[in-house]
């Protein structure tokens, strides 16, 4: 992945690293996350794009924009909370939108990787 001249990857401040169960990585812009997520998915090596996802990510936090839940949750009774339907977080979402994640499995063989290597590139070439 490092080789591909629009990829990034951020500084992991831990020098152990860490669990390794996904793979994110950096684009330049947001038009060509979205096309290269489209193109991955296409050829069988799909990405998370957490900019658009409902469960990963404040964008689409609708329950707390909203404060529509179930149960009072335990942030809520403090008595200093701010209006979460009007937060704006602008450098998350520079971020985000940038981002995509694949997951690593365990239990790929090496033809899995190598075919998982083919799709990458090709994706990267449309």
């Amino acid at each position: 992945m490092a080789d591909l001249p629009e990829v990034s990857f951020r500084y992991i401040p831990d020098a152990r690293g860490d669990s390794a169960t996904f793979l994110s990585f950096f684009l330049p812009t947001e038009e060509r996350t979205r096309q290269v997520a489209k193109a991955l998915a296409a050829n069988g090596a799909g990405a998370a794009f957490w900019y658009d996802n409902n469960w990963h990510y404040y964008k689409k936090w609708n329950h707390l924009k909203e404060m529509k839940r179930a149960a009072t949750l335990p942030f809520e009774l403090c008595s200093s909370l701010p209006d979460y339907k009007t937060l704006v977080l602008e450098e998350s979402d520079s971020i985000m939108k940038r981002t995509l994640s694949m997951q690593i499995m365990l239990s790929w063989t090496q033809q899995d990787i190598g075919n998982r290597i083919n799709a990458i590139i090709k994706s990267f070439k449309a």
